[in-house]
């Protein structure tokens, strides 16, 4: 679950970003966002408005898992996918496979504690206490007591100026528990209701005006409530204390898990990272028939438009090194074919600086072979005859390869896998490639990297 809409005049600060991933051909043959700054905002709006806005921000998909799975706006498919309220699969989750226990899984093995609910819901369970969990409870004043496994924190107001205490909207059901200590809070926002997951943030700073958390503020009304925003859209609630005293529960602090995740990331290569956003399970592996020709069967692989999970997991061939068949999926042997390439499997590599690297292919030069790359932070620029190209940096080798074709969807600072051949380099030694077909994987790659 996840309240985005819970008080009037708070102020808070949230980036999210989600591209989907989607495959462009070079306007040769066929013819990604940075999110808007965050503003604080305090203005009054219609009891009508603010519900309307808060139904809109609680059903929006940012791609954080964590974030999402709190919002309550995942739910499972029948075939094991990922998917909005609607039954929309989501490609955001395209690495999560669903078991048919109800548990989550990426590469790397299950996610402990997701799981599927009533309704097909994915939620997200209690933990029990970790040293992660200790550590950041620790960080907070050690007056209010943490009992039990679950780390359960309790507070009570000193006096009638403390804000600790527990919050109503009466309006709206939702409940806030708030606890300071000093100059920092700690708050629980869940919606009331039995069963709800609440969400949880240690840490938040404090001033004269606002409780500022990585995910909402939080700031008196001027009736003497509080109110909640998370910087997207007008702040709502008239949170009234109920309660002098406050329970939080720890366990729920997303930004534990956060912390985690990066962590993980942040030991892993580079290839590791773009493996850990594949899954097998997402790689098509139907081999659709050709002609005979010369005693061979002209086959491809299936086609289902999205490419990153084979490319990345190399599921186009057998343990051998063989390709399972003659060509790649029919998108993209027409893409290359548009650029007088070759499209046979057999002289296709991923340079992923293990079986080839960079400089193998500029040892190359101009030959048969065509490529797969990824390349990130994509910046468009325009030579002297008024062509567009771009150039990206290769996170692997960390260098810049340019990239020829007229690819129109393509924006700065997107993530692309792109497909093509090989054109030799320029006067620096960097490489230039003719770009056949892209796909965009920001939203697969933007939180590992």
């Amino acid at each position: 679950m996840k309240i985005k809409h819970i008080f009037s005049t708070i102020i808070m600060t949230i980036f999210v970003t989600a591209l989907s991933g989607c495959g462009v051909q070079s306007e040769a043959d066929n013819n990604g966002t940075e999110p808007a700054e965050n503003q604080k905002t305090e203005q009054e709006v219609s009891q009508e408005d603010i519900q309307e806005q808060t139904a809109t921000q609680s059903e929006e998909i940012t791609g954080d898992l964590a974030t999402d799975v709190g919002n309550g706006v995942l739910y499972s498919t029948e075939d094991g996918k990922i998917s909005d309220k609607d039954g929309n699969a989501l490609s955001e989750y395209d690495y999560i496979t669903i078991s048919d226990n109800g548990s989550l899984s990426d590469s790397e093995g299950i996610l402990e504690g997701y799981f599927v609910g009533a309704g097909g819901k994915i939620n997200l369970d209690i933990p029990g206490e970790s040293e992660e969990t200790a550590d950041v409870a620790d960080t907070m004043d050690s007056s209010a007591d943490t009992t039990g496994e679950q780390k359960i924190k309790n507070a009570k107001a000193k006096d009638d100026n403390d804000l600790t205490g527990t919050y109503e909207d009466k309006e709206s059901g939702a409940i806030l528990s708030l606890i300071v200590e000093g100059d920092k809070a700690a708050y629980s926002l869940s919606t009331g209701k039995e069963g709800d997951t609440p969400q949880v943030e240690q840490n938040c700073t404090i001033d004269s005006n606002s409780i500022s958390g990585k995910f909402y503020y939080i700031m008196k009304n001027m009736d003497g409530t509080l109110g909640i925003t998370s910087g997207v859209g007008a702040p709502w609630g008239n949170f009234e204390k109920t309660d002098n005293s406050a329970e939080i529960n720890l366990a729920y602090d997303l930004a534990i898990e956060q912390q985690q995740r990066q962590e993980e990331y942040a030991s892993m290569s580079p290839l590791e990272k773009m493996r850990s956003r594949a899954n097998e399970s997402n790689c098509n592996n139907e081999i659709e028939e050709g002609i005979e020709h010369n005693g061979e069967n002209l086959n491809n692989i299936g086609d289902d438009g999205d490419y990153y999970d084979e490319v990345v997991l190399g599921s186009w061939f057998n343990e051998d090194g063989s390709p399972k068949a003659m060509f790649p999926p029919v998108t993209l042997s027409r893409a290359l074919g548009n650029i007088d390439g070759f499209s046979q499997l057999e002289l296709f590599d991923f340079i992923n600086g293990e079986e080839i690297s960079i400089g193998d292919v500029k040892r190359r030069g101009t030959d048969r072979h065509w490529y797969a790359i990824v390349l990130m932070d994509i910046q468009k620029q325009e030579d002297e005859y008024g062509d567009i190209y771009f150039e990206g940096r290769d996170p692997i080798s960390d260098e810049y390869v340019v990239v020829k074709g007229n690819f129109s969807s393509v924006l700065n600072g997107d993530d692309l896998l792109v497909f093509g051949t090989s054109m030799g380099t320029a006067s620096d030694d960097t490489l230039n490639i003719q770009g056949a077909y892209i796909q965009n994987v920001t939203s697969r790659l933007g939180s590992v990297f």
